[in-house]
């Protein structure tokens, strides 16, 4: 769900890309990173605070790149579990 309304097919691009830039940007531009979580939460709360909790362990860009990953994967499949389940 994301603000409080089951997922579309939109919502997922809309994560997608935005995932996708700040693992591109994320170097140059660590303060994009709170927006960024701002927008997970908005998905799911328990995730987006999982992520912030494991980055404020780490400083090293590649961990928090690989942080983003792996919990972007978990996210997504909720999204589209979510999409295909109110169709």
């Amino acid at each position: 769900m994301i603000d409080n309304r089951h997922c579309t097919e939109k919502d997922l691009r809309l994560l997608k890309k935005e995932t996708n830039a700040i693992k591109r940007e994320y170097i140059r531009y660590p303060e994009k990173l709170k927006a960024y979580l701002e927008l997970v939460a908005r998905f799911d709360l328990n995730i987006a605070q999982t992520m912030r909790h494991m980055i404020c362990l780490t400083k090293e860009p590649q961990e928090v790149i690989a942080i983003i990953n792996e919990n972007y994967d978990k996210l997504k499949q909720n999204i589209i579990i979510d999409i295909f389940e109110h169709r």
